[in-house]
C-alpha cells in the first residue's frame, strides 16, 4: 500500500490511502507513492511540491547522492525530479499506517474502492 499526506502552507491536510493492484518491491512502492502524491498535488494547483519520505535509501537515490543497481528503480527515479527530504521513520508513523491499511484491504470491485479514515 501506499500512504501519502498532502499538507497545504496553511496546514490544510489530506490523507489517502492507495492499494497498489500490482507487485511491486518496498522500494518500488515507495517511489509509486511518491508519485502519487505529486500527481494529486499537482491537480489541486499546487506550485511547489516538498517529497518527504521515510526510506533514506530512496530519498538519497532520487537526489542523485546514491546510485541505482535495479533497472526498474532507474526508470522511477528518472520520472521523479523534485525537492526531497528525509524524515525519520518515527515522524513518519500515519503515513505507514495509511499505507499498511491501504495493502491489507481485500476489494471485491477492483475498478474503484473509497476507504475512509478518521482520526480521533
Amino acid at each position: 500500500g501506499a500512504g501519502i499526506i498532502l499538507q497545504s502552507l496553511d496546514n490544510v491536510s489530506t490523507q489517502l490511502a492507495y492499494k497498489l493492484d500490482f507487485f511491486c518491491s518496498n522500494n518500488e512502492t515507495e517511489y509509486e507513492a511518491s508519485i502519487l502524491g505529486m500527481l494529486l498535488a499537482m491537480e489541486k494547483g499546487t506550485k511547489m511540491i516538498v517529497v518527504k519520505g521515510d526510506s533514506k535509501l530512496i530519498i538519497k537515490q532520487m537526489i542523485g547522492e546514491y546510485g541505482i543497481k535495479e533497472l526498474a528503480l532507474a526508470e522511477y527515479r528518472r520520472i521523479v525530479k523534485i525537492t526531497l527530504e528525509h524524515v525519520p521513520r518515527t515522524e513518519n508513523k500515519y503515513t505507514d499506517t495509511l499505507a499498511t491499511t491501504a495493502s491489507k484491504v481485500i476489494m471485491e470491485n477492483q475498478n474503484e474502492a473509497l476507504l475512509t479514515i478518521t482520526k480521533t
